[in-house]
């Protein structure tokens, strides 16, 4: 073996083996956000003390756990996921049920003892997409963008382009916005503008899902080691903004 065969082999043992640790952590995080929401829309529709709480369930749940990430707002991603992909239940204690952990596991959760929802309200099934393939090739923080897609279809569409195309988070973001779906759908050559679109598209790499916030959460890692992009641009601007503000008259902030 060369030196630089060596270096070869050092490199791509790290990177396939991040790539498959990454992998594992982000599915855990993402069967364990779908059985969450479960357990809150079980309990909305047949919580034996569930009027006690009415509207306010989420709240008292972020309140009462004792466990780091759960906040309102964060429950209420997860009950909408579930609701969202509802088929995804079969594949899930599927997953669970293939290692001795998973086993022990779906001995003791409460939703092994309920017949699971087969059947998804998404129309991935139209658009050939496994729901096993869904939960390993995206992360819970591309999910967390799809479900703000309410339109089956369009939704299903992205799923799969994301797939295709190994889109990090910000290039499905971008992808969205720039209304790719309505355009394909006006385009004549619609395979020549998604290889259009994915010759320029930034692809997930395995540090976009460990540097997740909810990964951050799901591993009870300090979040103080985590600044967004956003939390940057939004603390820059609030400086600028009062910096401006104490000059007085004479100066405009105009937009944000």
């Amino acid at each position: 073996m060369k030196f630089k065969a060596l270096i070869h082999s050092i490199e791509q043992t790290h990177n396939i083996l991040q790539t498959e640790a990454s992998r594992a952590i982000n599915i855990s995080l993402t069967i364990r956000n779908w059985l969450i929401g479960y357990y809150i829309v079980e309990f909305e529709q047949n919580g034996e003390d569930r009027a006690k709480y009415g509207k306010k369930i989420l709240k008292e749940i972020s309140n009462s756990l004792s466990i780091k990430g759960f906040s309102e707002t964060s429950l209420k991603i997860n009950r909408k996921f579930y609701s969202v992909y509802l088929g995804l239940g079969k594949i899930i204690k599927t997953v669970l049920n293939t290692n001795a952990i998973g086993q022990s596991l779906t001995d003791q959760l409460y939703f092994c003892d309920h017949k699971l929802p087969q059947k998804s309200q998404s129309m991935t099934d139209q658009l050939k997409i496994s729901p096993k393939k869904l939960i390993k090739r995206l992360s819970f923080t591309h999910i967390a963008e799809l479900i703000k897609i309410d339109d089956n279809l369009k939704r299903s569409f992205y799923e799969y382009e994301c797939m295709k195309g190994n889109w990090s988070v910000r290039e499905l973001k971008r992808q969205i916005h720039s209304l790719y779906f309505e355009r394909s759908g006006l385009s004549k050559d619609k395979k020549k503008l998604s290889e259009l679109i994915n010759e320029n598209a930034v692809q997930i790499q395995s540090k976009d899902i460990i540097n997740s916030p909810f990964t951050f959460e799901f591993l009870n890692l300090n979040t103080n080691a985590l600044v967004m992009e956003t939390d940057l641009e939004q603390a820059l601007t609030d400086n600028l903004q009062n910096f401006l503000l104490e000059l007085g008259h004479g100066f405009c902030f105009e937009a944000r």
